[in-house]
């Protein structure tokens, strides 16, 4: 959503945790993620889905952007169902994967990161993730 100089939108990330919504100022716009389908390689997004994430964030903060200007926008990732990582060589000889982690993607990538570094050097053939 677009956010002009007299909204109230945060100036940095806020988490809600009972709603398990995230808001992120990026530029002059306030990104607003929340849901995570499992949908395969679709790329549609539900205009509910989006519906209900309007309905929240007005509610939380009915002065923060221009509400009738919102562009869906959704970040397709590979993920397991259960969010269990799959990292390490692929059949490819240059194609390492760090992937699965679900919502999490952000946060456990950089951490699974080391122990791709292991399995690139040699170190470790295969790892087994036991969440």
């Amino acid at each position: 959503m677009p956010i002009h100089a007299t909204d109230c939108a945060p100036q940095i990330s806020v988490t809600d945790f009972e709603r398990k919504v995230l808001y992120a100022r990026i530029s002059d716009a306030l990104r607003v993620a929340a849901m995570v389908d499992m949908v395969g390689e679709a790329t549609l997004i539900d205009a509910k889905r989006i519906a209900v994430l309007t309905r929240q964030v007005r509610a939380m903060m009915p002065h923060c952007d221009d509400y009738e200007r919102i562009t869906p926008w959704a970040g397709p990732r590979p993920a397991t169902p259960d969010s269990t990582l799959i990292i390490g060589a692929t059949r490819y000889p240059n194609l390492w994967s760090n992937v699965g982690q679900g919502p999490l993607g952000f946060t456990f990538a950089g951490g699974s990161a080391k122990p791709l570094a292991g399995c690139m050097k040699g170190k470790r053939r295969r790892l087994r993730w036991t969440g």
